[in-house]
């Protein structure tokens, strides 16, 4: 990153050092393609649990994006990360109730134009894929008799991983390849998001982004500012709500740190209360809990 940044124009240089400091700091000695998403994201997080301010976090953000854009490695990860509103305290990460879920869901489908779309949305919802993962899908990587997905470009070596598609992956699968086999691009080695291009779809590249379309999605939905990428953190918090053990989790998921882990499993409180009424009480003489401790008050 230091050589990059050398190369900054020298009235700016001074200026753009002092926010690569906290990034240096962070990803060490990583060399710039190699880093991810998942980097930018713990350096957030990390700013954001030391008090540093969303504007101080958009302006290091600012500085790494341009670093990475000499490097030519930022177009790879942009669609999995997203500046820190400056006007509220929102969380990175955010997860939908039920009902905005379902919402969601019910808007994606009702046009035809976002077809595509909604079956990424149905995927990464349903198996914790990044958009990233998701593009750079062919045909020969699913396996439909098996029901099972591979991720072939994975963030790490510890990330590539095969994952179980369930009805709502599979439905969408199925919605993919009929489009696929209608337009001649269904076979293996085409991709599954393939290109289109003024009207012209091509198997033989992959789709760069979908962030207009999603756009749309979600402010048709009511859900402004909710990212693709949320739909990861929608599927890792509800398989944690639903018990899934924390090995399995991983698994599914791919490259998650443990700091990261924390910050994925940002487990409802609704779904932490009834988790704690679960428990076998201790106490269970009918005296008002209030005269019991009363001596302890004082």
């Amino acid at each position: 990153m230091q050589k990059a940044a050398t190369r900054l124009r020298p009235n700016s240089l001074k200026k753009e050092l002092s926010f690569l400091m906290r990034p240096r700091k962070s990803f060490g000695r990583v060399p710039c393609e190699k880093i991810n998403a998942m980097h930018i994201q713990e350096l957030q997080a990390g700013m954001k649990h030391d008090g540093c301010k969303a504007t101080y976090n958009n302006l290091v953000l600012g500085a790494t994006r341009r670093v990475l854009r000499f490097a030519k490695t930022w177009r790879r990860i942009r669609d999995d990360v997203t500046r820190l509103s400056e006007r509220d305290n929102k969380p990175v990460a955010r997860v939908l109730q039920a009902d905005e879920k379902k919402r969601l869901f019910a808007v994606a489908r009702s046009n035809p134009n976002w077809t595509t779309v909604y079956a990424a949305a149905l995927i990464a919802a349903s198996t914790s894929a990044r958009a990233a993962d998701l593009r750079s899908l062919r045909w020969s990587d699913i396996d439909l008799f098996e029901k099972v997905m591979m991720i072939p470009d994975s963030k790490s070596e510890a990330g590539k991983r095969r994952i179980p598609l369930n009805s709502d992956a599979m439905l969408a699968c199925g919605i993919l390849l009929d489009r696929a086999t209608k337009l001649g691009i269904a076979g293996s080695e085409c991709y599954v998001f393939a290109a289109c291009e003024h009207s012209r779809v091509d198997g033989t590249r992959p789709q760069k982004t979908w962030r207009t379309a999603w756009r749309n999605i979600t402010r048709a939905a009511g859900l402004r500012g909710l990212r693709f990428h949320d739909l990861r953190h929608q599927c890792i918090t509800e398989l944690l709500e639903g018990g899934a053990p924390e090995a399995a989790v991983l698994s599914i998921a791919g490259h998650v740190s443990r700091k990261m882990m924390e910050h994925y499993s940002h487990i409802r409180m609704e779904a932490k209360r009834k988790a704690l009424e679960g428990l076998s009480p201790v106490v269970t003489g009918t005296e008002p809990i209030t005269k019991s401790i009363g001596p302890h008050l004082n």
